[in-house]
């Protein structure tokens, strides 16, 4: 539950200071959605965008042996993230610091992580939010979007059974089909995420890694936030209660 700015989950708090934009329901969905494709003894997972710092934690929480470093441009939060990481019981597993992902510094290079993960700026048009730190988490800029954060993690971050996970407006999949393909990448998993039965969906969590013609095809294992009653779904419970508090299920 929020109290103030902090957002209180079951292992970890998290303070939302001077952070561009307060948790949400996709940061959530992503943090416990996403997941290695190999086992996750010691997996290097990657979030770029960190914000405050919660889907970094919350794989964190999930993957008890994995290291997590979490990027972000914006120098407020990450101190916030940091903070909130040295409160945490996972204080050991979590780095955050500054950097720009268009521009990797050797301690990203150096590495070859096993899973990157973002919920990156996806709106190209339309008006952006007069605060320039919300406009930057919202607003994909010149030089950057899905297609270069695609691009920089399939080029040089990845591991070789590693994967990216995002998640992004649902009518941006088929455009990042193609961009995927143009890489030697392809779509591994899919939940299309819609806010309550029966409407269209309007996100969609994908996870992207190297063609695989022996793979199966991907099929769409779909989500709804909410009933059709307006309560919190069985399937959106199951994904996310072992971070919420139980209280949080009550508010619908």
């Amino acid at each position: 539950m929020a109290n103030g700015k902090k957002f209180e989950f079951r292992q970890f708090s998290l303070s939302q200071d001077h952070c561009a934009m307060p948790i949400g329901t996709d940061g959530v969905l992503l943090g416990a959605w996403a997941r290695p494709d190999e086992s996750d003894a010691k997996a290097m997972i990657l979030d770029v965008g960190c914000g405050c710092g919660l889907i970094g934690l919350m794989l964190a929480q999930r993957y008890p042996n994995a290291n997590i470093i979490g990027i972000d441009i914006d120098s407020e939060a990450v101190s916030t993230a940091t903070n909130n990481a040295l409160l945490s019981p996972f204080c050991s597993r979590v780095k955050f610091y500054k950097c720009d992902i268009m521009q990797p510094d050797s301690r990203l290079l150096e590495q070859k992580f096993d899973l990157i993960v973002s919920n990156p700026p996806f709106f190209s048009n339309g008006i952006c939010a007069p605060d320039t730190k919300r406009a930057q988490a919202r607003h994909q800029s010149e030089g950057f979007g899905i297609d270069s954060l695609m691009d920089v993690a399939f080029s040089s971050l990845l591991g070789e059974n590693a994967s990216l996970a995002l998640v992004t407006p649902f009518d941006q999949l088929d455009r990042m089909r193609l961009h995927a393909v143009k890489s030697g990448f392809e779509l591994s998993r899919l939940t299309s995420v819609c806010t309550k039965e029966g409407k269209s969906p309007k996100r969609c969590l994908t996870q992207w890694r190297r063609v695989d013609l022996s793979a199966l095809p991907v099929s769409d294992q779909p989500l709804c936030i909410l009933d059709k009653n307006g309560c919190y779904s069985d399937q959106y419970k199951t994904l996310t209660e072992e971070f919420y508090l139980p209280s949080h299920f009550d508010k619908k």
